[in-house]
């Protein structure tokens, strides 16, 4: 039986404060990727993937998808 300490689950950190949403959305870069959306614990709720980051994540936040399990899923994201 060990005696060490067992080391805590590795989680995202969330994004330093300070930057704004739009700061956030115009940094992201407009080619193929993979992308975090993570609930206000920094536990991550959804991974995707797009063509795009900076179109694809935008769609999220201005309400550019309107499908019911994204609404369902923007109402407990807090960061990405």
């Amino acid at each position: 039986m060990s005696t060490e300490p067992e080391e805590p689950s590795p989680t995202a950190a969330p994004s330093p404060p300070g930057r704004s949403l739009e700061e956030k959305l115009e940094s992201l870069p407009v080619r193929p990727g993979v992308y975090l959306l993570k609930d206000r614990h920094a536990k991550v709720i959804y991974v995707g993937k797009a063509r795009s980051l900076r179109s694809r994540v935008r769609t999220y936040f201005h309400g550019g998808d309107e499908r019911m399990q994204v609404a369902f899923l923007m109402q407990r994201v807090a960061d990405f």
